[in-house]
């Protein structure tokens, strides 16, 4: 994507603030949302404000796969005595997405984005077949301040690709792996929607039930937990396996330590965590008596059990790493009967039916791609003013430090 372009007609700026409550979409609003890319041309997003519907009409000749849609905000209402008290529990929202690149949401004075990189593609026809259900790996790095995805990572999928990918192989099948790289210093509510957007999105396309493994370090674990409950019931999924190594919540983001897991007695979902029983840093003894209480302190919430996390039935919650940071890699490459990603491909292998020649390719031949993940502010400055009867409308709008033209 190399730019994004707003159009600012009248009442335009009702579009980049719809998340406001005090803002609303008027009758007479027309909106002109111009995304250009490198190959699919302008596009056009209009909003239908009486029904609340978007469509779109492109000025390139070539099909652009782009859909928008708008999310309606989600309120739980909690009886107290006689007063109803109305708990927003999820902001309205306007949704770009494209069926290979990405997704952009405007929700409440931000703007998200989600970018799809494919890195490697398997030589895989369209027609080849497999013995086993194809899966979707998915995997989530800890605060990091550096850009791109964890060493662990890059670990991970050269392990899964040489399990899977050879056509010898004994579990040989088709997989796609997620390589999530997402603003880990900052909260995560709304960058967990984009991507929970994103693996509906993909799952949606495809023709069949796909396994879904999602594998989160650190804060990553915590992300990981919320994601797997926003898309359990997805009529594509057919397992949902997920892993959190050493989940910590970071306080000061915001992050709830989860108490359970995904209704633990439906037997299509697989709950397993890892943890060391120590803290995400090693301080000197005085300061960790100053900070520690049991498995929390001021900043971070860690190595609790999670009801409904039970390791294949095994309940082996124990990993001892040679710290924090280390912790995904060392469980990663742990040979420990019953630890590691030998063990947790086991344990999903297990799950799968075996039936020869049973699945075909379906319709996709990149087996990873790093999916970024940003959040940005909208900053907008309206000057309005109304002489001799005409309306004049001047404003500004940026994205964090990124001005729209």
């Amino acid at each position: 994507m190399n730019k994004l372009q707003l159009d600012i007609r009248v009442y335009v700026i009702c579009f980049i603030l719809v998340g406001f409550n005090n803002i609303k979409l008027l009758n007479a609003a027309t909106v002109n949302m111009t995304l250009t890319s490198d190959a699919n041309g302008l596009l056009s997003v209009i909003d239908n404000s009486a029904t609340s519907n978007l469509s779109l009409s492109t000025t390139s000749n070539t099909a652009t796969e782009w859909t928008a849609s708008y999310e309606d905000n989600s309120i739980l209402i909690l009886p107290s005595n006689d007063i109803n008290i109305p708990i927003e529990l999820e902001k309205r929202a306007i949704v770009l997405t494209h069926r290979d690149r990405g997704r952009f949401v405007f929700s409440d004075g931000q703007m998200g984005s989600l970018t799809r990189t494919p890195l490697l593609r398997s030589s895989a026809s369209l027609t080849s077949t497999y013995n086993y259900r194809p899966t979707l790996f998915v995997t989530l790095q800890g605060a990091a301040q550096n850009d791109g995805p964890d060493s662990w990572q890059n670990d991970f999928h050269t392990r899964i690709q040489s399990m899977l990918i050879r056509p010898t192989a004994a579990r040989h099948s088709q997989f796609v792996h997620f390589q999530v790289d997402w603003d880990s210093l900052k909260p995560m509510s709304g960058q967990v929607k984009n991507l929970t957007g994103q693996i509906r999105s993909f799952l949606s396309q495809r023709a069949n039930k796909w396994d879904v493994v999602i594998v989160g370090f650190s804060r990553g674990g915590i992300f990981a937990n919320t994601v797997s409950k926003k898309i359990f019931g997805h009529n594509k999924i057919n397992n949902l396996h997920t892993f959190l190594l050493d989940p910590t919540a970071a306080r000061p983001f915001g992050d709830l330590y989860p108490n359970n897991f995904i209704k633990p007695v439906r037997t299509n979902v697989f709950g397993s965590m890892y943890y060391d029983n120590a803290l995400w840093i090693d301080p000197p003894s005085w300061v960790y008596a100053l900070l520690v209480t049991s498995s929390s302190n001021f900043f971070t919430v860690s190595d609790k059990p999670i009801n409904g996390f039970t390791n294949y039935g095994r309940n082996d919650v124990f990993f001892s790493a040679t710290g924090h940071f280390a912790f995904a890699s060392e469980w990663l490459n742990s040979v420990i009967p019953g630890v590691g990603l030998t063990q947790a491909l086991d344990d999903i292998w297990t799950q799968k039916e075996e039936i020869v020649d049973g699945y075909l390719q379906d319709g996709i031949t990149n087996n990873l791609e790093v999916i970024t993940i940003k959040a940005r502010a909208i900053i907008a400055e309206i000057d309005i003013s109304i002489v001799n009867g005409n309306l004049t409308i001047a404003s500004q709008v940026a994205i964090s430090d990124v001005p729209f033209s």
